[in-house]
Order: structure tokens, then sequence, then C-alpha cells
């Protein structure tokens, strides 16, 4: 990738925020580094001696580093790891790891409160939901070491199934009875993704309410359109402008009912 690109490519992901986002931020700035990663954790991480030939090579590329590196940070980020603006890639990558990274029963407690915590309701599609538990489920068997205990694809396509909104009823009863016993851990989730994703094409195209972020927008914003809808104003006998706009429907006569 050439430098160019790789500067592109690192001012277009999304900054760090902090624990939240740290894993999905520390995997896509190593992409993006590409070779330049060499100056965070890879054999270019220490500087060599002043006075050798590649001094004034290492610098370049270190400082380019740690450039595109802090342009990836949050202002709030920046602020915690400002001492660290001058150093080496290597230190300020290490600094932000430290602050950010769970490790150990804590890294593998808030991935699993996070993975149980997800719902429908956050995302605007039921494949996107999907996605996320996939992803947070990989997350959270990394940090386990006893395989038992790992969340497997079943797992992960039962807690699915259970969340699909009455509209498609019908799928969720076909994936029920096709589920496999309980003692294969394995299911085909692409599989699975297809199918939910045509049968979520129908309900959207039939305007159904899938429980999604969307639909709760949507929901909201009609709810708020109704309420704020003007009122006619309520007929009263007593009021003589408006008394006075009448026709009587017995002589046709105004001004009297």
């Amino acid at each position: 990738m050439s430098e160019a690109a790789i500067e592109k490519a690192a001012l277009a992901i999304t900054k760090l925020e902090g624990h939240k986002n740290w894993i999905r931020w520390s995997a896509n700035i190593e992409l993006v580094l590409d070779h330049t990663w060499e100056f965070v954790e890879g054999n270019k991480s220490s500087p060599p001696q002043e006075d050798s030939p590649e001094s004034a090579e290492w610098s370049n590329g270190n400082c380019a580093a740690c450039h595109r590196i802090w342009l990836a940070l949050s202002d709030k980020v920046q602020d915690t790891v400002f001492c660290h603006i001058k150093s080496p890639a290597a230190t300020l990558f290490k600094a932000l790891k430290n602050q950010y990274e769970q490790s150990g029963t804590s890294a593998e407690f808030y991935t699993t409160k996070t993975y149980n915590n997800t719902k429908l309701s956050d995302y605007n599609l039921v494949t996107d939901f999907l996605n996320v538990l996939m992803n947070l489920a990989h997350q959270v068997n990394k940090e386990i070491v006893d395989t038992s205990a790992h969340i497997n694809d079943r797992s992960i396509a039962m807690r699915i199934i259970h969340s699909l909104p009455s509209c498609m009823c019908t799928l969720q009863t076909i994936l029920i009875r096709s589920t496999p016993p309980s003692s294969k851990v394995t299911w085909d989730l692409d599989t699975l993704k297809k199918d939910i994703e045509a049968d979520e094409l129908c309900a959207c195209a039939a305007s159904e309410n899938l429980g999604t972020k969307l639909d709760s927008i949507c929901n909201t914003k009609a709810l708020a359109a109704k309420e704020n809808r003007p009122k006619g104003k309520r007929k009263d006998p007593n009021n003589p402008t408006w008394l006075a706009c009448q026709t009587c429907w017995k002589c046709g006569k105004i001004r009297h009912l």
C-alpha cells in the first residue's frame, strides 16, 4: 500500500473513543498502517543507534506511523495520552493498549456482559444484529481459555431465532423444526443469515414492524406527527363567532340553528 493510501485509510477509520471500540479500532489501525505497522509492534519498533545510516529513515517512518495513530484518536482519548504525542509510535500504542484493552477475568466479564446485553432494538436490521452477535461471541471466546465454555454457533443461532419478530414467525417455526440436536454445537450461520435476510426483505416490503432501531424511530416520528396534528375547533352553540357561520337546516337562514 502506498504512503498516500495509508494516510487516507488512517483518516477514514472510526476514531478510538475508549474501551467500547478498542478491539475494532486496534484491528483496523493495524490493517491501515500496513507495512508501517513495523514501527508499532514489529522489528522496527525500537530505534536504531543515532549515528547509524538507518536512523533518518527510521525517524521518518516512525513519525508517520505516530501521526496516523494520533489522528485516529478522538479528542477525549488524545487528552489521556497527550504526554506521548512526541513519543515513538510503539510507546504511544502501548500507552493506549494499557489504557483501553481489557485482559484476564475483567476482559471475559465485560465482553460477556456486552454480548448478553445486545438487543435487536439497538440495530437497524436483523442481519446487523446477527453480525454483531457473531463478532461479540468471537471476542468472548478469545478471552475464555476453556473451550467447553465458548459460545458456539448453535447458541448464537438459537438466540437469533428467539429474537425474531412476530411477523417472521413462519421462518422461526421452520428454523426451530430444523434445529440440530443439542449434542451438535455447529450451525451454518451464513445460511441462517441468508434465510433471515430474504424473509426480512419481504417483511420490510410489507411495512411490517421488525422491532429494530429504524422501526422505533419511525414509530416515534409517526406518533409525534399525530399528536402535533392541528385539531378542529369544538362546536359550541354558545360561541357567537361559530354560530354566525352556521345555517339553520329548517329555515335556511344563517346565524342560528
